[in-house]
């Protein structure tokens, strides 16, 4: 399972307590997330998500070596459905199914340079923004559990703000790898959020196998939005491949 931005994998907390009983459930902190790693000097001069695909692909390797006879499935959202789209692609060998919750993706210029969102990352998060996005962040989501909230009002202090601050080109033409997609793969879509019609409409005719879904009363966070509606499409659509 794959965070977004400014996120890190103590933001799947409510996703971990529903599925553990029947999975095995792995959810790292990105490079530059949490508590993993900083990005180097070299790294921040690569293409966007290069690093961190890199990392996700060790990761369902080293799964699929450990396990081989278990299916292996890749959960991502916002960034992180965009570096499991691209881990995906390079070990669909190893890839039994495919979720990706409302990618960030450039339409007319999939590969254009990406400028991070003004959020506050780093050494700039306080102790009073880091309270007052909690209550925020409670007062949106009163379902999910209070630690995850938490968790996810203190990510933006473990962002590494090298990251955020830089303009990077991402590493691949999504359109290409959804193209050459050969796993089954969920994309979950929302009213309010990144994935527009125009969007779905290129999905839908690059590969016509993957199938959209568009959740309704939900935003970006498609999952915390709606949960209800997030979990039936998901194990709906994981029952159908693991069977």
């Amino acid at each position: 399972m794959l965070h977004g931005f400014t996120s890190s994998g103590a933001g799947w907390t409510d996703a971990l307590r529903r599925w553990t009983p029947r999975f095995r459930i792995v959810a790292p902190d990105a490079r530059g997330h949490g508590r993993s790693q900083r990005f180097t000097d070299q790294e921040l001069t690569e293409p966007d998500f290069a690093v961190m695909t890199r990392d996700a692909a060790k990761v369902i390797q080293d799964l699929a070596d450990n396990s081989p006879q278990q299916p292996l499935v890749v959960v991502g959202h916002s960034m992180g459905a965009r570096v499991a789209l691209h881990a995906t692609e390079d070990h669909a060998d190893r890839v039994s199914a495919l979720v990706l919750e409302d990618p960030v993706w450039h339409l007319d210029y999939p590969s254009q340079p990406i400028k991070r969102y003004e959020a506050i990352v780093g050494e700039q998060v306080s102790a009073t923004s880091v309270e007052h996005e909690f209550q925020r962040l409670r007062e949106q989501h009163p379902s999910l559990p209070p630690e995850q909230l938490w968790e996810a009002s203190l990510a933006g202090s473990q962002t590494d703000p090298g990251l955020a601050a830089r303009v990077a080109a991402p590493e691949r033409d999504w359109r290409t790898s959804l193209n050459m997609l050969d796993v089954p793969t969920l994309l979950l879509a929302s009213d309010g959020g990144s994935v527009d019609n125009k969007q779905l409409a290129a999905v839908n005719r690059l590969n016509p196998t993957i199938q959209t879904t568009i959740i309704p009363n939900a935003g970006h966070s498609i999952r915390a939005d709606n949960p209800d509606a997030y979990y039936r499409a998901v194990e709906t659509f994981i029952e159908r491949q693991l069977n």
